[in-house]
């Protein structure tokens, strides 16, 4: 029970402290930056996330490889594998987006004038250089959750989070230039990750990291998890790359921060559900707590989530307004709103897809993306025909809404080998909570379409699944 306090504690200030420290700072940075600089400084932190391509399910596969009690040679092989693979992942991007940065892709595709181009250059280099010792580090706070240790890996996290962006702070207050203030930042970065490596190796009994680049191969089910990250990844940076190209720089420096507030939100509530996929893995043998675990966990982030946005989309007119300047904040409000929509209706795909990833079959969740990405993005060119800027939220939340049916399709049909009506209804629950929030209606339609809400919501998410029906 102590151990849960200490992962919960920890989690949450994972979740609290970083979105804090941006919601604290980003007035600040605009005001000594200027619109200009600081939509160059999210863009390049934009663009750098292409860097996850490289992402070989290196989470999902470090918590497989420790999770299990009793440890295989075959899981102290993968668990060096991984590390190893992502170390030299890190090198080639670095390497191969130096080359990108230096032939000027970063400007040119968005704008930027003559004049910012070299301090563009050296912001995304060096964004570049931070984001790539991620992946080896994403490695090591895995470990730790594999190993149920979520209080280490979220006491890490918030130090390599938080610090390197304090350094930042300290460094723009001082009137360094931002690019100074970065390389300073990325060293402390640096530093932060050689000690999560030390402390790993140090804590752990059975399993030691360790960098070898001799016969490597990639691990079992890692490249459905690849595939996975990078029909995600794409999705997620589709629309924001669109805006960056038919926009100018300070259009999609605003339209970042609406794109930063709901990223941190989704964070946040996909954290929380990450408690479950290590215990989900352990159950794969045992099918009814399995299904037990199943609804619980989609009911609490379920209703977590929709307090959360619920709370947000409520007050977004005084947090917001109050967080920026007037002006700012007529330019940013509608993408955040929008974005908020777009989270609220995500979200509830979490749970289905940590299941998914944690059964024998998790290339399903591949599946899963191909078909969702596809649709977004049809729908996100469609929007941006219709309605510019606008019209891409819509699409956004317009997608998420179909999803949500389909994630539940693919779970409790193809994996847990139920028949049930509750993938429909999710359908309509999701179609519904699209249009309720996205279009005005009259007084009588609303208080309809809230009260049809709440019952599909209570047989979707409230209703337990049963395992009577569960096929082995």
């Amino acid at each position: 029970m102590f151990q849960l306090i200490k992962n919960s504690f920890f989690t949450i200030l994972d979740l609290i402290v970083y979105p804090l420290l941006m919601v604290l700072i980003t007035p600040f940075l605009i005001d000594r930056l200027g619109s200009v600089l600081f939509g160059i400084w999210m863009s390049a932190g934009i663009v750098v996330q292409y860097i996850y391509v490289l992402n070989f399910g290196f989470a999902e596969s470090t918590i497989k490889a420790t999770s299990n009690s009793k440890p295989s040679a075959e899981d102290f092989v993968t668990l060096k594998q991984l590390f190893t693979i992502s170390t030299l992942f890190a090198i080639i991007a670095i390497g191969l987006g130096g080359l990108l940065i230096y032939c000027d892709a970063f400007v040119n595709w968005f704008s930027i004038s003559v004049e910012q181009q070299t301090e563009a250059n050296l912001i995304a280099f060096l964004y570049l250089a931070s984001t790539a010792l991620k992946l080896p580090e994403l490695v090591i706070l895995s470990g730790f959750k594999g190993l149920l240790r979520f209080d280490i890996a979220s006491g890490f996290s918030v130090l390599s989070k938080n610090l390197p962006l304090v350094v930042i702070l300290i460094g723009v207050g001082c009137k360094l230039s931002l690019s100074l203030a970065m390389l300073i930042s990325f060293f402390v970065f640096f530093a932060i990750v050689i000690i999560e490596f030390v402390c790993f190796n140090w804590y752990s009994q059975h399993f030691k990291l360790k960098v070898n680049f001799k016969n490597f191969k990639l691990v079992k089910n890692q490249l459905w998890f690849w595939a996975q990250n990078i029909l995600g990844l794409f999705g997620f940076l589709a629309d924001k790359m669109l805006v960056g190209y038919v926009a100018n720089v300070v259009v999609a420096g605003y339209y970042a921060i609406a794109s930063m507030v709901a990223s941190q939100l989704y964070n946040g509530i996909n954290a929380f559900g990450s408690f479950v996929f290590p215990k989900a893995q352990k159950q794969q043998q045992n099918f009814r707590e399995l299904i037990r675990l199943y609804n619980k966990s989609r009911l609490y982030l379920s209703l977590f989530s929709v307090c959360v946005v619920g709370v947000l989309l409520l007050l977004k007119e005084y947090l917001f307004l109050y967080w920026l300047k007037s002006d700012i904040y007529a330019k940013t409000i509608d993408y955040i709103a929008f974005y908020l929509l777009y989270i609220l209706l995500f979200s509830h795909n979490i749970i289905p897809n940590y299941f998914i990833s944690a059964s024998k079959k998790p290339w399903h969740n591949t599946y899963n993306e191909l078909v969702y990405r596809s649709f977004q993005l049809t729908a996100i060119f469609v929007g941006y025909n219709m309605s510019q800027l606008n019209g891409i939220l819509i699409a956004l939340c317009f997608s998420a809404s179909i999803y949500i049916a389909y994630q539940h399709y693919v779970l409790e049909s193809k994996i847990f080998k139920i028949k049930s009506w509750q993938p429909l209804l999710a359908l309509l629950l999701g179609l519904l909570c699209f249009i309720l929030i996205t279009f005005s209606l009259s007084l009588v339609l609303n208080i309809i379409s809230c009260l049809a809400l709440c019952f599909l919501y209570y047989l979707v998410y409230v209703k337990p699944v049963s395992y009577k029906n569960y096929e082995n």
